[in-house]
């Protein structure tokens, strides 16, 4: 039987890579998938897919707002629509879900999923949060079906009157993806060798931040914060790694106010294996103003890593407070130095925080849970589209070996 055409759209390819790689390989094996997205080497990342049949097209989809650009990809969008016929799209960042859903609905694709992972107009003001709040409730009239990676963004979407309540789900225990964690994981040696090619004592305490540097993600209130630690406790061997791509010149910023210990401040621009500098270091810090879900949090306690972190939705999702990290309100610096103290000094508090986070990821958050989870979502969805349509439509979801098995669908 002809497989149902998907259409996966994103305006990243790191969110490829980071997140939908075990989605993409799994629904590939009944499903005829393409991916949409603004890409520059494709031969190198269409590898990543195992040999699996999926059709790739390259299209400018940016992050930040350029009308031009962003007119002529809603056209791009509606032209592949209208001519692939697709049975599903699937959206997953903000502008990509814009001009995917507004095509979508044009072109009256029958199913059409967006995929909530945090709100940019969170830490806006004026004319351009009400415009952005504003597109989020466009996506979610044009959109079929809405998820969102955790109960908190869930009930703040409601709350703020984005989604009406009901119409947005939450799968498994929430993340996008969840974590291997045979692949994040404490590992003793890695964590000597990462620290000798960065010169960092072996008794050292190594504080990690990994993400996009821009002032969203609290980058410079955790520098300020270290700053004021290094003052108090300057006997103590306190380092700071800080991993992701500059977006805002923070890179410069963070020198200027760490200037008089500079040579405690690591940088590294960009990492496809971040769970080798997680294993490197003693505490993950995550300062951010804004957070779908916080999925390095999650990565970080599967690493056996105590996180501090900003008490906002989604982080509230991914970390247990006083269990697997300590919280302190966005942009309090005295905060963030005070929870960092307190592990710090406390070596016992620092394992059995780390211990306990891993403990709760490989409990709640294991990837090959989330994934199955999303599988028999998306299995779920067309299968009642084709049961409404009175189509006869066949799944047999027991190839994906490792997961549960579960009845087959013959739609009559």
């Amino acid at each position: 039987m002809k497989k149902k055409k998907l259409a996966i759209i994103t305006s990243s390819e790191i969110t490829v890579t980071s997140f939908l790689i075990d989605y993409i390989n799994k629904l590939s094996d009944i499903y005829s998938i393409t991916l949409i997205l603004n890409i520059k080497d494709t031969n190198k990342f269409i590898k990543l897919f195992k040999n699996k049949d999926i059709d790739l097209i390259k299209l400018k989809i940016f992050r930040e707002i350029n009308y031009f650009q962003d007119i002529k990809a809603l056209f791009s969008l509606i032209r592949v629509f209208y001519k692939n016929k697709y049975d599903g799209i699937f959206s997953i960042t903000p502008k990509a879900g814009l001009l995917s859903m507004l095509s979508g609905f044009i072109c009256r694709v029958k199913l059409r999923l967006h995929y909530f992972t945090g709100q940019v107009w969170v830490t806006r003001k004026g004319f351009q949060r009400i415009f952005l709040r504003n597109i989020d409730r466009l996506m979610g009239i044009m959109a079929t079906d809405l998820l969102t990676d955790s109960k908190s963004q869930k009930k703040f979407l409601e709350d703020e009157k984005i989604i009406k309540k009901g119409r947005l789900q939450v799968l498994a225990n929430g993340s996008i993806c969840g974590v291997d964690t045979n692949q994040f994981s404490p590992n003793i040696e890695l964590k000597e060798k990462i620290r000798n090619e960065l010169g960092i004592p072996s008794d050292s305490i190594l504080l990690l931040f990994l993400g996009r540097l821009n002032k969203d993600k609290g980058v410079l209130d955790l520098a300020s914060a270290v700053e004021k630690l290094y003052l108090k406790k300057f006997n103590e061997k306190i380092h700071l790694l800080i991993i992701g791509p500059d977006e805002e010149n923070i890179k410069r910023q963070v020198e200027i106010i760490c200037e008089d210990f500079i040579q405690n401040i690591h940088f590294i621009d960009f990492t496809n294996e971040p769970e080798k500098f997680m294993a490197a270091a003693d505490i993950f810090c995550l300062p951010s103003y804004r957070e779908g879900f916080g999925m390095a949090a999650l990565e970080a306690g599967a690493c056996a890593l105590p996180t501090v972190a900003s008490r906002i939705y989604g982080l509230t999702d991914a970390i247990s407070e006083n269990e697997t990290g300590l919280f302190h309100d966005p942009g309090d610096v005295e905060g963030i130095e005070k929870a960092i103290l307190k592990l710090v000094d406390d070596k016992d508090l620092r394992l059995d925080m780390g211990a306990k986070g891993r403990e709760r990821t490989k409990s709640l958050f294991e990837k090959s849970y989330v994934v199955s989870q999303f599988i028999n979502y998306i299995d779920k969805i067309i299968n009642e589209y084709y049961r409404k349509k009175n189509c006869n439509y066949f799944i047999n979801r027991d190839i994906y070996k490792g997961f549960p098995a579960t009845t087959n669908y013959n739609v009559k």
